[in-house]
């Protein structure tokens, strides 16, 4: 019986590992797209308010099970021209990394105007970044808590991706935190403004 256990365990920790693996090199051949500028949009005109709160919906149970509060705020008028399916992975991304790193309070996403277009911005109350770690964020692997990040499954490549779609939708991805009292990722995007009968 103590042999099938430990098999059964070191079955799990195998399959657990190889899931990573994959999905690290799956991250690595979109992003490596993305750098290489390979990777196609599918640009429609979007009510991204919509969008964003329908990405919103599979983080409702996560949050609810940790006792955060989820706070939405969205301009129902903003249209943006873009890739539904990769901005849904911006929304992922972002999302993942503030639950991950939020152990009490809430996480707040608001979209409005914005003199370059349109804000998004996702406001979360968890442990926050070190000042000398915000510059590097977005590389490719880099981790502000590399124990911590392993144990979640995350691949390191999330933000590196998420920037490197945002810019490819002509926008900026801005990240302020500070440690201790949580992170702002904003992502500016250009808004499509229908002239008026």
């Amino acid at each position: 019986v103590k042999d099938k256990e430990e098999k059964r365990k070191y079955l799990s920790l195998v399959h657990r590992e190889s899931e990573r693996m994959a999905n690290i090199v799956s991250d690595l051949l979109v992003l490596s797209k993305l750098e290489a500028k390979q990777l196609e949009l599918e640009k429609v005109p979007l009510p991204l308010a919509q969008l964003v709160e329908d990405a919103l919906e599979k983080y409702h149970l996560p949050m609810k099970e940790k006792g955060l509060e989820l706070i939405i705020d969205m301009d129902p008028e903003i249209i943006v021209n873009g890739d539904a399916t990769k901005i849904e992975e911006v929304i992922q991304n972002i999302m993942d990394n503030a639950i991950n790193y939020t152990n009490k309070g809430s996480i707040t996403v608001k979209l409005g105007k914005h003199k370059d277009g349109c804000s998004l911005l996702f406001k979360d109350t968890g442990i926050g970044i070190p000042k000398e770690d915000l510059g590097r964020i977005t590389e490719r692997f880099f981790r502000v808590n590399k124990a911590r990040s392993r144990s979640d499954g995350g691949t390191g490549l999330g933000l590196a991706i998420t920037k490197n779609i945002v810019q490819l939708h002509g926008g900026k991805l801005l990240i302020r935190s500070e440690l201790g009292k949580g992170t702002e990722v904003e992502v500016i995007l250009p808004a499509i403004e229908f002239e008026e009968n």
